[in-house]
């Protein structure tokens, strides 16, 4: 059987869609999406800046002991579902010295008739830390090692994300607050549709 050249380029083109969807797809997380945890929360908080009043959501991260927030996914149909990484934006208010912050993320996978109040997966493998330097500036964290989700997930599931700040490792040395602005969270898709 013959293809017409018009059927052909029709197939390629198919063919270089599918390619442009297939892969790592991103999902943006604002902070404003997030929920501070009960216990040891992150503080909700915004920054307008000086000159041209730009408003910045925050949820702020104390320098002096670990603070959590948590925020939910309906993943797509199309996720793979395997391993997730993420980058973090940031800022932070004036200091003069130390300016390394770590954040971390773990992921838990619900479905149907689960139990909500099931362990987290393992942490974000090799979350780099990160450097600020100058108040207000916007930072966006290098991309985070594998993220494994906790309680074998499947296609479909409500994944339930754990942020932190890991103040009790060296690299973290930011004294004053690391104010969070939102998560790029990365994910590989195996199919062009969630049909």
């Amino acid at each position: 059987m013959s293809i017409t050249r018009d059927k052909a380029e029709v197939i390629a083109a198919d063919i270089i869609l599918d390619a442009d969807i297939l892969g790592t797809q991103t999902i943006y997380i604002p902070a404003g999406a997030m929920t501070p945890r009960s216990t040891a929360g992150a503080v909700v908080g915004s920054v307008e800046t000086s000159t041209n009043k730009v408003m910045l959501p925050t949820l702020d991260f104390d320098g002096a002991a670990d603070n959590f927030a948590q925020f939910t996914v309906a993943m797509p149909k199309a996720w793979d579902p395997g391993t997730l990484s993420a980058q973090f934006i940031w800022s932070h208010p004036a200091t003069t010295v130390n300016f390394g912050v770590l954040f971390s993320l773990q992921a838990v996978a619900l479905r149907n008739d689960l139990a909500a109040d099931t362990a987290f997966g393992n942490v974000t493998g090799g979350a780099p830390a990160d450097t600020g330097g100058t108040t207000d500036d916007i930072y966006i964290t290098p991309g985070t090692g594998p993220l494994t989700v906790g309680n074998s997930p499947v296609k479909e599931d409500f994944v339930t994300f754990q942020v932190y700040r890991d103040v009790s490792v060296g690299q973290d040395t930011l004294a004053v607050v690391a104010r969070l602005h939102g998560i790029k969270l990365f994910y590989t898709t195996d199919a062009a549709t969630d049909a």
